[in-house]
């Protein structure tokens, strides 16, 4: 085949709807991992674009250089059946609706070997009925906490939080967050302290100290529904999240907020 203006001879044929990897010196090519794609979107044109993350039965991919057409929502069979597969904290982060996927949303998948051996725990929502699995945090050695969005009406969706004191092998009800915004992320600073990041016509943070059982409002940007991203904590004390896009998009750049007390409160970085 012919690559940057120069002959590879190859053993085998390669799929054009696939990518790979090059080397002059040896005839076999490696194919890549379906993560990466060279879509022509609503443009027309070629770019690369990265996976993010799943919503639904569709996958959402990100261009880092293309900002004629950032982000795209696409259905890719051949991401889902490989995440399916891969070891993991957890089958999925956001909810799927009701289809031939539902049994691989329905456990909790933890390992203590670094992934050689992998348990299944069941979760106490599923994707056959409401409230579904929507995201899970690691809270302690030991500890998950679970989020389910439930009946959705009017930018508001059902919240149930559930907590598990043994990797998911039992669950018990938590609490219930604000209803307010669609689905979430969910991540834990420490054991007991909770963060929930969502949105639907603005974007809420919500912070809970006791495990789960009260929450309260702790950001609120009535944004028309821009949105979180990289919702996460590198201390039990400091984390951040991206209010908007991870990236500048025309002339809306993506603002990052710090917290220094586990989520409690929110301080926005000026640059």
């Amino acid at each position: 085949m012919r690559t940057l203006g120069a002959w590879v001879e190859l053993t085998e044929a390669l799929d054009t709807a696939r990518l790979y990897m090059l080397n002059d010196a040896n005839p076999r090519a490696l194919e890549l991992v379906p993560f990466i794609r060279v879509i022509a979107g609503n443009t027309g044109q070629d770019a690369c674009y990265f996976y993010n993350r799943i919503e639904g039965a569709e996958v959402r991919w990100v261009s880092y250089h293309f900002h004629a057409d950032p982000e795209l929502l696409l259905p890719d069979e051949d991401v889902i059946d490989l995440l399916a597969t891969l070891p993991g904290s957890v089958e999925r982060s956001e909810p799927l609706g009701s289809n031939s996927l539902d049994s691989r949303v329905n456990s909790v998948l933890v390992t203590g070997d670094g992934g050689r051996t992998i348990t299944r725990h069941a979760l106490p929502c599923t994707t056959s009925t409401l409230p579904m699995p929507t995201s899970v945090a690691v809270e302690a050695p030991d500890g998950l906490a679970l989020l389910c969005t439930g009946q959705g009406y009017t930018s508001h969706t059902d919240k149930t939080v559930y907590v598990s004191g043994n990797l998911g092998a039992t669950w018990k009800l938590a609490g219930h967050p604000s209803s307010v915004g669609d689905g979430g992320v969910i991540a834990a600073s420490a054991p007991g302290h909770l963060t929930i990041a969502t949105t639907s016509a603005g974007s809420w943070l919500y912070a809970s100290a006791d495990n789960g059982k009260t929450w309260r409002t702790v950001v609120t940007y009535p944004d028309g529904g821009l949105g979180w991203n990289d919702l996460g904590f590198t201390t039990t004390h400091d984390g951040l999240v991206i209010h908007g896009p991870p990236y500048y998009y025309g002339d809306m750049p993506g603002q990052l907020l710090l917290t220094g007390n586990g989520g409690q409160t929110w301080q926005v970085v000026r640059f």
